[in-house]
């Protein structure tokens, strides 16, 4: 059986397969938490996938799922994602994005597909480091990291940025999403970073994108609703360290572009509050 092994902080994962593309695919994944020696030990976390039919079928310890060949990319760098997020010893863990600004970090958050992942890309695009466009892991002195895997965006957002989607990670023509690698920009923050500025997103339709300070208790609230995965010891407080010294906003905006062109503006702007700016 032929084995690919990832790592993040010190819990290992395995991939083990007889099929040697399978092998080959593992690290180009994830690139980020690949290790290119078998290390020595056993894994904290194991997926097996092996050929069935025509296709595939992947399996961890939770879940198995079949595939064609051509969605065996997209199937296995999930399975891989969710292997190190559940291995992650972080206290809380956060559905969201983020960047490294010069002054401190600057957190997305909101619901799925309210434009968390396009605006990521817009920000790494102007040359700040990227958290992550997904999974954030807040430790227990309320600095965040980020899940180092591959932006997902849809065509039409990649098209935007004047991308060759035949360069891109494993496109195809009939993927729905591009992965695009950041490390053509601003790269990715690789250093727990203390947040300067939470951003929770609400969709607003044809409106202008208003910024309104948000109070702290209720920047915690949303926080505890973002939060991903089981409950752990410490989370609350993990949490409560990540807001102290931080600025909450709400962002409404009817448009990614006018979102962003806010963010650029408070991110450049002196002042670290909210001002309640609308951007059209």
């Amino acid at each position: 059986m032929l084995q690919a092994w990832l790592r993040h902080a010190d819990r290992r994962v395995v991939v083990e397969s007889a099929e040697e593309l399978v092998i080959r695919q593992v690290p180009a994944l994830l690139p980020e938490y690949a290790e290119v020696a078998t290390p020595p030990g056993s894994a904290d976390v194991r997926l097996r996938v092996d050929a069935v039919g025509g296709g595939f079928e992947v399996r961890s310890p939770t879940w198995e799922r079949p595939c064609s060949l051509d969605d065996l990319p997209a199937t296995l760098e999930y399975a891989l994602a969710c292997a190190l997020v559940e291995s992650d010893p972080h206290p809380a863990r956060l559905h969201g994005a983020g960047v490294a600004g010069k002054d401190g970090g600057l957190l997305l958050v909101g619901a799925s597909g309210v434009g968390k992942s396009t605006l990521a890309l817009r920000l790494s695009a102007a040359g700040l480091p990227l958290l992550s466009d997904d999974q954030l892991f807040v430790g227990e002195d309320g600095r965040v990291s980020g899940l180092r895997r591959y932006l997902k965006v849809d065509r039409e957002s990649a098209r935007e940025f004047g991308l060759d989607l035949g360069k891109t990670p494993f496109w195809s023509a009939d993927a729905a999403e591009v992965w695009i690698d950041p490390a053509g920009w601003g790269g990715w923050a690789r250093q727990p970073t203390r947040v300067r500025r939470v951003v929770f997103l609400e969709p607003d339709p044809g409106g202008k994108a208003i910024l309104e300070p948000l109070g702290p208790p209720a920047a915690l609230e949303r926080l505890l609703h973002a939060r991903s995965g089981p409950s752990r010891a410490g989370a609350l407080a993990a949490l409560a360290n990540l807001l102290e010294g931080a600025v909450p906003a709400l962002l409404r905006a009817g448009s990614a572009a006018a979102a962003f062109l806010t963010l650029r503006a408070w991110l450049d702007s002196s002042a670290g509050d909210a001002s309640g700016a609308a951007m059209g």
